[in-house]
């Protein structure tokens, strides 16, 4: 904190209140948004200043060396140039590459430096002063600052080598901090209240002329910090609120959400809209409406913070704990995963690939990332690549990808994202294979083969089957087998078959076999055996014909004209009979029934007799005397 000359300082001030949170120990804290970066060292860190991009620091040790890092943090290097001195006030210009620092105790001077710090100008034309606070444009060549001993403000317009004082408010004034547009011309200036408090000031002139703006009252101010257009501005008081001003100074806003406490030097983004501060003795607060409302960070833990410094975007801030023997902070954000995915063939034994788009706003490099695979809610044990291969287990579950980021560097382990699911499907069977066996002469019987095959193992169940005549489907032609009849001849037969399983998705997609071409039977000798893939000898079943003395009678079939079936009581039943015994499908060999015995009841020989008949001829044996064995009597 801010010394004063006088019996009563605010350094003895601030002795009292570390003495009070010495009693205090640090609370355990674990480190989510921010790092502790321990690289420089655990010293009596005061002072911190940011490039525009938040990757160049700077920062400064009381009684010690000026440090610098451009890497946001991670890294540091000691800068011997300039001396071990009391550093208390720093600013940088917006790439880095322009810094100036100033020297508090018993009276020191400005340094600055044009190459990122690596080396240092002792600047003595604004005189040995105690420099409690420096700012700068954005180009580095206007500079303003301020002394706590009760001297004018000085201001450069050539990057600190020559220096004015500005004599507007001289006497009695203890400047405590100072902010500048990015242009250098607006500037805002607060009095730390030694021994009274007094007004915020501001300039529109680079400094040339000031003003005091008496809306906010008179405080011990602390801190302040202005926008890149010098529009919106925000300034805190150590033990009582924070202000804010979207006119330049000329109004003040008290922001009273945040509380009283001991906030010490705020910063604000290029647009105003993203404040960082921290609480002496408490947290880092931040807030993204311009200091509306704030949200405590208690990620870094409670610490004395003097700075918290920040990017120009708001995004990346470094802050310092000013008891001696400790380290900087950095903000970090999480790695993320985004746009989590699935792809590869849903099936089982396809494997599957996770995909994602991993960033990092701090650009810290990516690690090893983790993966999992869940069968619906549940994990998948041993699944722990970026691929996985589906088993029978997944079939008819969804499957899902989930990868935790991360980083190599900062904080290292992002949150663990999941993909959307996606559903296993139960493959249908297949049939393969088709083929017909069989003579290809007409009359005989054909039979349709095939392969059944399911990757699931899923049970073949009632499967379909057609016959074809070229190529149009026979009408209840719907057996495995199927008897040539006289309109086959010179016709292409061809069987399909539609695989059916029990379980799982039941149905596959039907095939066809190739064709057979139907020829008559020869004229003489015995039909020869024709055989189609896979290879079957057929061997005609022989059965020697009942012989009759008595004259057997003509068929009259032309009779027939009601459906017949079992327990019918008609005449035409008889002509039935007749046909039957007459053309190679007796009802009985002996008895009712039987040739020269025919009835006029449907009985149960009768129906086993019209069974034969309709497989004989392609029908459906169904027993049952309807219209397309009708057509099949001739």
């Amino acid at each position: 904190m801010k010394k004063y000359s006088g019996i009563i300082t605010l350094t003895f001030i601030l002795f009292l209140i570390i003495s009070v949170f010495t009693l205090i120990p640090n609370q355990a804290f674990a480190l989510d948004g921010w790092v502790e970066r321990t690289s420089a060292g655990a010293r009596n860190w005061w002072v911190i200043a940011s490039s525009s991009d938040g990757t160049k620091l700077v920062a400064g040790v009381r009684n010690g060396y000026i440090y610098t890092s451009t890497d946001s943090g991670i890294t540091w290097v000691e800068r011997t140039n300039a001396g071990s001195r009391d550093w208390y006030s720093m600013a940088s210009s917006s790439d880095g590459t322009k810094l100036v620092a100033g020297v508090y105790s018993s009276g020191g001077y400005i340094y600055t430096s044009d190459d990122s710090g690596a080396s240092w100008v002792e600047r003595t034309n604004a005189g040995s002063r105690r420099w409690s606070s420096i700012a700068s444009s954005d180009d580095g060549t206007k500079l303003v600052a301020v002394p706590d001993d009760g001297g004018s403000i000085y201001t450069s317009t050539d990057s600190g080598v020559t220096w004015t004082p500005r004599t507007s408010y001289e006497t009695g004034w203890y400047w405590g901090s100072v902010a500048s547009s990015a242009d250098g011309n607006k500037l805002v200036a607060v009095d730390a209240g030694y021994p009274t408090s007094k007004y915020i000031c501001t300039s529109t002139d680079s400094g040339a002329t000031w003003a005091q703006r008496t809306s906010t009252g008179q405080h011990a101010w602390y801190g302040i910090a202005s926008s890149s257009d010098g529009t919106k501005l925000v300034a805190d008081v150590l033990g009582g609120y924070i202000y804010t001003s979207a006119d330049s100074g000329a109004t003040w806003t008290e922001q009273t959400s945040a509380g009283i406490r001991n906030w010490t030097h705020i910063s604000s983004s290029s647009d105003g809209t993203k404040l960082a501060v921290g609480d002496y003795g408490g947290y880092i607060y931040t807030s993204t409406d311009s200091g509306v409302t704030w949200t405590a960070q208690t990620g870094a833990g409670i610490h004395n913070w003097i700075y918290v410094v920040s990017s120009s975007d708001g995004n990346k801030l470094v802050a310092n704990d000013s008891v001696a023997g400790s380290y900087l902070y950095t903000s970090n954000s999480f790695p993320i995963a985004s746009s989590v995915s699935i792809t590869g063939t849903p099936n089982i034994n396809q494997e599957l690939t996770g995909h994602f788009t991993y960033t990092d706003a701090d650009s810290d490099t990516q690690g090893t990332h983790t993966y999992k695979w869940y069968r619906d809610l549940t994990e998948i044990e041993g699944a722990t690549s970026i691929t996985y291969t589906t088993t029978l287990a997944d079939v008819g579950h969804t499957l899902y990808f989930e990868v935790t980021p991360v980083a190599t560097t900062g904080l290292t382990q992002g949150i663990a994202v999941k993909s959307a699911g996606t559903d296993i499907v139960n493959l249908a069977p297949v049939a393969s294979s088709p083929s017909l066996s069989g003579s290809h002469h007409v009359g005989n019987t054909l039979t349709g083969n095939y392969t059944y095959t399911d990757t699931e193992g899923d049970t073949e169940g009632t499967s379909t089957f057609k016959w074809y005549r070229d190529d149009v489907v026979i009408d209840e032609a719907t057996a495995i087998t199927y008897k040539t009849i006289h309109d086959d001849i010179n016709k292409t037969i061809k069987f399909e078959v539609t695989p059916i399983a029990t379980t799982g998705t039941t149905t596959g997609a039907p095939i066809k076999s190739d064709g057979l071409l139907i020829k008559k039977k020869p004229s003489t000798g015995s039909s020869p055996v024709f055989t189609y893939t896979p290879p079957v000898v057929v061997k005609p079943i022989t059965q020697t014909p009942p012989s009759f003395n008595s004259e057997v009678k003509s068929p009259t079939t032309s009779v027939i004209t009601h459906t017949l079936k079992f327990k019918t009581i008609n005449p035409e039943v008889k002509n039935l009979q007749i046909y039957l015994n007459t053309h190679g499908y007796p009802v009985s060999l002996s008895g009712p029934g039987s040739l020269n015995n025919e009835t006029n009841f449907f009985g149960s020989l009768t129906k086993a007799a019209v069974i034969k008949f309709q497989l004989a001829n392609g029908l459906v044996g169904d027993g049952i005397v309807g219209p397309m064995t009708k057509k099949k009597l001739k």
